[in-house]
């Protein structure tokens, strides 16, 4: 995928796509539409190509968010048990 220059078709927001020897271009409504649509579909070819990259992207994004879950349970439990004393002292001020 490339952006296609203005003066190369007169037009705004354009990309090429590449297949093979053939070469598409699109355009998208505003930079926007071109940038999501370049986005979506470098997204589907890395998932018809084996999608490596987003498997290994989604597996690290997990791992923190259930790291996060692990860390946030725990303050919780610590609050928890806390929580009146903190409550009182709160109200109190």
């Amino acid at each position: 995928m490339a952006i296609v220059p203005f003066a190369e078709y007169l037009r705004e927001n354009c990309f090429r796509v590449q297949v093979g020897m053939v070469s598409v271009v699109l355009q998208g409504l505003d930079l926007t539409d071109m940038l999501d649509w370049a986005a979506t579909l470098t997204h589907a070819v890395a998932l018809a190509s084996g999608g490596q990259y987003v498997l290994e992207y989604e597996r690290q994004k997990m791992a923190e968010q259930m790291e996060l879950e692990t860390a946030l349970a725990a303050i919780n439990s610590d609050m928890s048990e806390d929580g009146q004393n903190v409550i009182m002292q709160v109200s109190i001020q």
